[in-house]
C-alpha cells in the first residue's frame, strides 16, 4: 500500500520537541525524512530520560525520531553549508528549530539564509525581501 507521502523528501534540522515531533507525523505518513545531528553530542534528546533502553538510548529520542534516515553534519562550516545549499534543491521541505541562531528559510530550489547569528530578525528581513515583501 502506498502511503499518503510517498515521494515526498524532508531535511529534518530540528531539536528537543515540536519539529522532531512534526518530522515524525511526516516520516509516519511516507515522507523520506534525513535528520541532521551535531557531530560529536547530537540531537540532545539523546540523553533524555528515563526510560533508557538497556544499552543507554534514550527509549524518547528513538520513538520521536522513528522512520527516519540520520546524518551529522557541522552546518556552520564550509561542507555544511555546501549540503545545506544541495539538499534545499532536492527537498520538498525543510524543518528547523536550531539553537545557536541558525536559521533557514526556503522555497523548492532556492535557499533564502543559512547562517549563524542572523537571528530572528535578519531572518524576517531575509525572507520578506526574498517574497517581495517591505
Amino acid at each position: 500500500m502506498t502511503k499518503l507521502l510517498s515521494g515526498v523528501r524532508v531535511l529534518d534540522l530540528s531539536r528537543m520537541l515540536a519539529g522532531p515531533y512534526g518530522s515524525m507525523l511526516l516520516a509516519d505518513m511516507g515522507a523520506e525524512v534525513i535528520k541532521v545531528e551535531e557531530p560529536g553530542g547530537g540531537d540532545p534528546m539523546r540523553a533524555m530520560g528515563p526510560p533508557f533502553l538497556p544499552d543507554g538510548e534514550s527509549a524518547y529520542f528513538l520513538a520521536i525520531n522513528r522512520n527516519k534516515k540520520s546524518l551529522a553534519i557541522d552546518l556552520a562550516s564550509y561542507g555544511g553549508h555546501f549540503f545545506a545549499g544541495e539538499q534545499t534543491q532536492i527537498r520538498d521541505a525543510i524543518t528547523r528549530s536550531l539553537a545557536g541562531g541558525y536559521g533557514v528559510a526556503c522555497s523548492k530550489g532556492t535557499t533564502v539564509v543559512l547562517r549563524r547569528g542572523g537571528g530572528t530578525q535578519s531572518l524576517s528581513e531575509k525572507v520578506a525581501a526574498f517574497l517581495g515583501g517591505a
